[in-house]
């Protein structure tokens, strides 16, 4: 097993303070929901129903209400306008509900997802493989757009030249949605490591609804998960400069034996 400690303790993106801002927020959503759900439920015109609809009562973050509702009135439109306008919906609902399922469940302590994804030259690339030959697996989702993910990668660089043969390996996970934006991005930032691209099993690429930044509950990036060579999650969204001290330790203590 990994000698390094299992993070135990909660992250967050967000500055100090946050919890009041989503208080007020969440009281405002309760609000509009108040406000229009009668009209979507109760009303007999369509039109209306759909209008009040899209005011998005709901917000960001109350989307079981929101695929609840999406169902309720998809019986009552065309198949035409349920195929254009809700199905849709529903699909990115559910993605979302995913999405934060998963955020809650791929962390410290527990097996991080599989993935097989292709390189820039089309070569396959699986984790377990990348497991089975290196000690310590940091994996970065990112995208060629991301300024704090391009930020970080200087420092990484560092980490990488100086580890990479103690058993340390990187693996980048692109949410790009297109190929040249990727490649652009992969060629400007010359990096060194593993950098593959999540694109669905028909090759398709959904940028934040992409199947392994849904498997590990990616909604902000970068987000990073440093995992063993068991295939366990030992720390998740680390800073650089805490990684350095992670990776210092651990080969510190190595050395000692």
């Amino acid at each position: 097993m990994s000698s390094i400690a299992i993070d135990t303790g909660s992250t967050s993106p967000f500055p100090a303070g946050f919890e009041r801002v989503e208080e007020l927020r969440q009281q405002i959503t309760d609000k509009r929901i108040e406000s229009l759900l009668p009209t979507i439920h109760n009303t007999d015109d369509l039109i209306l129903a759909w209008m009040a609809f899209q005011l998005d009562p709901f917000g960001y973050d109350r989307d079981e209400e929101k695929l609840a509702t999406l169902k309720e009135l998809e019986p009552h439109f065309s198949a035409e306008f349920v195929e254009l306008h809700i199905k849709p919906q529903i699909e990115e609902v559910v993605q979302r509900i995913s999405v934060a399922q998963n955020e809650d469940t791929v962390v410290p302590g527990q097996l991080a997802p599989p993935f097989t994804l292709d390189n820039l030259e089309g070569e396959a690339v699986s984790l377990h493989n990348v497991l089975k030959e290196n000690e310590l697996v940091l994996v970065d989702f990112w995208a060629s757009w991301c300024g704090p993910c391009v930020d970080s990668f200087p420092a990484l660089k560092e980490m990488y030249s100086k580890y990479q043969n103690e058993g340390f390996e990187i693996v980048t996970i692109s949410i790009d949605s297109t190929l040249e934006d990727w490649k652009t991005g992969f060629e400007d930032n010359e990096l060194p490591w593993i950098d593959v691209i999540d694109a669905a099993d028909d090759g398709e690429l959904k940028g934040w609804q992409s199947p392994m930044a849904t498997a590990y509950g990616v909604n902000y990036i970068p987000k990073k998960f440093l995992i063993d060579t068991e295939g366990c999650i030992v720390q998740l969204d680390l800073p650089t400069t805490e990684l350095e001290k992670v990776l210092a330790t651990r080969w510190a203590e190595e050395s000692a034996e």
